[in-house]
């Protein structure tokens, strides 16, 4: 499955999964970047990004888009980041999701070129530490 299909189908189930909980998701106005759309639910709004992988404990790289620079610290764009596991089937597996926080913990201590490399965050979820929430 190419990454574009899996994105796709990342973004399709996480959609699925606020709608259930009683929220409204809009998509991204003009011009907007760096997470794929809003959440809001009792007068309160989230932004959401996605990452789809097909491997266990992975997450995709992350670009510079998705990032901002403020007071020489490099910020996450979204509120939440949302790691869809699906099969090689399509099927959906897991969902991990990590707040703005914990992304930010590892994201100041890259330079952004073009994409933040996601190796230590893969090494602690596949050491099972404490970090997200596994639905």
């Amino acid at each position: 499955m190419d990454n574009h299909t899996k994105g796709k189908l990342g973004e399709k189930y996480v959609r699925r999964y606020f709608l259930k909980k009683g929220y409204t998701v809009a998509g991204l106005k003009k011009g907007e970047k760096g997470y794929d759309f809003f959440v809001s639910k009792s007068g309160k709004s989230l932004r959401i990004e996605i990452k789809t992988t097909e491997r266990d404990n992975h997450i995709p790289d992350m670009h510079d888009n998705e990032f901002i620079i403020k007071n020489k610290k490099i910020l996450f764009r979204a509120d939440y980041l949302y790691i869809v596991v699906i099969s090689n089937g399509g099927k959906i597996r897991y969902l991990h999701i990590l707040s703005k926080k914990e992304i930010d913990t590892y994201a100041h201590k890259h330079k952004i070129v073009r994409r933040i490399r996601t190796s230590k965050m893969q090494t602690e979820m596949r050491n099972n530490k404490h970090f997200g929430k596994v639905i």
